[in-house]
């Protein structure tokens, strides 16, 4: 996922955290949540994902694995957002880093891309990368299993590559913040020629997908399943994450609306015209009412 310009209620994701590293002049750090993600994921793997899989191996084994998953996870979600952030970097934009967290992961752009197509591009290239990972995930696991390795070596694969998998499908989600959404706007942006209006209409339909995510969530709390509760935080940050992005797009529609335009300008000082006369520009739009020159005469050359 990427965020342009982050707007300042989107604090924890758009947090630069503690720096790690950088690529490319981009600054790669992790928040504090992001341990919070680390340490669940190698609970899970442990304690259920694991011995369900490849049963019979010890606790031991199942914690050096799971690290190892943890680490491939991140390292996968690392890739996703640099898809984005070298992408928008080649493109022109200024892209301050990436930053990991408890949700995943963001590429903080400094800027919006400036043509639909620059849009689509940046947004579809996170989830082209995490594509690509899962088929070698797959594709490494099958190998391994054909020639006989370790059950438990090839379930590190086998889950790597599901798990990449599921990180393309979840982003395209065509939802604001996330890559989908990001790939409708630049769609409704390409068709009906306005950013704004586009980023309003895909973070409406990003806001109505969060609400079904949070019916999904609370059935399988009532149905007893454990992932109701993520299920229910995913769908609030895209919720919360679409009303920003509303909200932002809003704000600059109102500006831009207030902007001094020609228009205003000759509806203040006159232009070219007799008294009592409307004279069209057709270059300015709708017809303006216009003073004398004898009213406000040119300058004096």
């Amino acid at each position: 996922m990427q965020k342009d310009s982050p707007p300042e209620d989107m604090k924890v994701s758009s947090s630069r955290g503690r720096t790690i590293g950088s690529f490319r002049s981009m600054t790669i750090g992790f928040h504090w949540s992001a341990l919070v993600f680390g340490v669940l994921a190698v609970v899970n793997l442990t304690g259920v994902i694991l011995p369900a899989l490849v049963p019979s191996y010890s606790t031991a084994v199942y914690v050096a694995v799971a690290l190892l998953a943890t680490l491939g996870l991140f390292g996968s979600i690392l890739l996703h957002e640099l898809g984005h952030a070298v992408v928008a970097q080649n493109a022109g934009l200024e892209v301050d880093g990436i930053t990991l967290w408890l949700l995943g992961g963001v590429a903080r752009l400094e800027s919006e891309a400036q043509t639909p197509g620059d849009g689509f591009r940046i947004a579809a290239a996170g989830p082209a990368v995490s594509i690509i990972l899962a088929m070698l995930g797959g594709a490494t696991a099958a190998t391994l299993q054909a020639v006989g390795a370790s059950s438990i070596v090839v379930a590190l694969f086998a889950y790597l590559g599901l798990i990449n998998l599921g990180l393309a499908l979840f982003n395209l989600i065509p939802a604001l913040p996330l890559d989908g959404g990001r790939i409708t706007q630049a769609y409704l942006w390409h068709r009906d020629g306005d950013r704004l209006d586009a980023t309003i209409a895909a973070a409406k339909l990003g806001r109505g997908l969060g609400w079904v995510g949070v019916g999904v969530g609370l059935v399988q709390l009532f149905a007893g399943i454990g992932t109701g509760f993520w299920t229910i935080l995913l769908a609030s940050f895209v919720m919360r994450g679409a009303n920003s992005e509303r909200r932002a797009a809003e704000r600059e529609k109102k500006r831009r609306a207030q902007r001094p335009t020609f228009t205003n300008f000759f509806d203040r000082f006159g232009g070219p015209g007799h008294p009592g006369q409307t004279k069209g520009h057709p270059w300015l739009g709708e017809p303006i009412p216009v003073k004398s020159w004898e009213e406000h005469p040119p300058l004096s050359r």
